[in-house]
């Protein structure tokens, strides 16, 4: 009887701080979506776009990818994108294939980098985009 007593007593102190780490990320998930004042927060993909931010309207992303010193459009970028911010970057060339992916985007920021290529079709499937 003791000895059951001494293993309940030992597996809940081992899941003890399992269930304060899970309280405690619940908790400080909320109040980074509460300061943000962003709603939800979907994480930007890894690679390049790691230091953006990325914002959900309800109706596709917001993208601000701007004044990180990038030298090229990032990727991947999420497909339902519809801002999309690469201002006061390094951007020297924009390609063909930097925005294939992009067919819901309505808003594209390219002020303040460095361009002086742009790849004929480079914005050619951009069927939505309203602002450049």
């Amino acid at each position: 009887m003791e000895t059951s007593r001494r293993s309940q007593g030992q597996a809940r102190s081992r899941l003890y701080p399992l269930a304060l780490f899970l309280a405690l990320y619940v908790v400080m998930a909320g109040t980074v979506t509460h300061v943000t004042g962003q709603g939800r927060l979907p994480a930007c993909p890894p690679a390049n776009l790691a230091r953006c931010t990325c914002r959900d309207s309800g109706t596709g992303f917001s993208v601000t990818c701007n004044e990180y010193n990038i030298d090229v459009v990032p990727s991947p970028i999420p497909e339902n994108t519809t801002v999309l911010n690469l201002s006061g970057n390094r951007i020297t060339r924009v390609l063909k294939g930097d925005f294939n992916r992009l067919e819901q985007l309505r808003t594209l920021f390219l002020q303040q980098n460095r361009i002086g290529f742009i790849q004929p079709g480079a914005f050619d499937n951009l069927y939505h985009l309203e602002l450049l």
